[in-house]
């Protein structure tokens, strides 16, 4: 740009250049994406590592052809849990994931019969906000689908899931060294080993 004294000048050099992320803006980042994967300030101070405790599946007032469609999702999940991934803990995330979504969504049954679709859906969000899927997981998303018997497209109704559970979480991006979680805003929905990694980054 033409300067004050008649010399060109830098726009960027004159405005001293980008500003400089200090170690004190990476923290307060850091501590947001910890916010909005379990829920929030106070749910993050919270959050401890121990292992989830496997209960009876609370489902609240639903009605009855409702019900007994969760139960039987549920049933199904629970023995993907630990024929797919060996986790005896992924029974008790799934029944929290499903509970929280159909407390937070009671018509999404409704909407299709795919009962499958819907179970594939779960195990899909779960294995996502505990990095059981990709690369550093159990399996490949590619192979998950045959193992689950469903079709790739229930991953869309399993975003959707997410993205009602945890809405504007979908563009996170993890701290250098983190692994990619998605958010449900649930820690029920995270097993011990990923609230132990998370409560040691928001110790640290």
């Amino acid at each position: 740009e033409d300067g004050h004294d008649g010399r060109w000048e830098s726009r960027l050099r004159r405005r001293g250049g980008p500003a400089r992320s200090t170690e004190h803006d990476d923290r307060e980042r850091e501590l947001r994406w910890l916010d909005c994967l379990v829920g929030g300030r106070q749910a993050l101070l919270d959050l401890d590592g121990r292992l989830l405790v496997t209960r009876p599946l609370d489902l609240g007032d639903l009605p009855g052809d409702v019900m007994a469609r969760a139960r039987a999702i549920s049933g199904e999940c629970d023995r993907l849990a630990v024929e797919v991934f060996g986790l005896d803990e992924l029974v008790a995330a799934l029944r929290h994931l499903l509970a929280a979504a159909l407390a937070a969504d009671p018509g999404m049954l409704l909407r299709s019969t795919r009962d499958d679709t819907a179970m594939g859906a779960l195990v899909w969000a779960v294995g996502q906000a505990n990095a059981l899927i990709g690369p550093e997981g159990h399996l490949l998303a590619r192979e998950l689908w045959p193992r689950l018997g469903v079709a790739p497209s229930a991953a869309g109704r399993g975003a959707a899931l997410l993205e009602r559970l945890a809405p504007g979480t979908d563009q996170l991006v993890a701290p250098p060294g983190a692994p990619r979680l998605r958010a449900t805003g649930r820690p029920g929905a995270l097993l011990g080993a990923t609230r132990a990694l998370l409560v040691s980054r928001r110790d640290e």
